[in-house]
């Protein structure tokens, strides 16, 4: 229970955390002067009093990446961060159980789908981090595919295999 009641208050105040880092504006003073300039610097240090939280992530360079920006901003909040790369099912696993305290590479619902339901009664979902993503494979222009079974026509040329699967961004 107490598992449980840790990963809600991290991820509430990683709700927080958002909401008051795309609240917040510019003193006044435009100029700005150090003794102004630290005071909020030093409030944001209290709030987390040096607790330690952990973040687990699949190593995908969107993961590392949003990761790691919601450890830098905890960790101006005043949390000891550790952030730890591991295997996707392991990271839910991780999550559901309290082993970590939580992530943000939930890719839902394609992905991570099955993952979710089999453990989303241990979980405290805050909702999406990140929309309009799209996932797929991705071919160089001057191959005429068109799906998956057109790549058979360029078998030889691959080698028989895929040698990269990456999560693209398609605007």
């Amino acid at each position: 229970m107490f598992k449980t009641w840790k990963s809600l208050s991290l991820l509430a105040m990683l709700a927080l955390v958002l909401v008051l880092a795309a609240c917040g504006g510019s003193s006044d003073n435009e100029e700005g002067n150090s003794e102004n300039q630290g005071e909020g610097s030093e409030e944001s240090a209290q709030v987390g009093e040096g607790k330690e939280i952990e973040l687990v992530y699949v190593e995908w360079d969107s993961e590392l990446a949003s990761t790691n920006v919601v450890g830098k901003v905890l960790e101006d909040l005043g949390y000891d961060v550790t952030i730890t790369p591991i295997d996707n099912a392991v990271m839910w696993q991780s999550v559901a159980s309290g082993e970590a305290d939580g992530m943000v590479a939930a890719w839902l619902p394609a992905t991570h789908g099955d993952l979710y339901e089999e453990h989303k009664d241990n979980l405290v979902d805050l909702g999406e981090n990140l929309e309009g993503a799209k996932i797929g494979l991705v071919v160089p222009e001057y191959m005429d595919v068109e799906s998956i079974s057109d790549l058979e026509n360029y078998a030889d040329e691959l080698d028989q295999k895929l040698l990269e699967l990456s999560l693209v961004r398609v605007s």
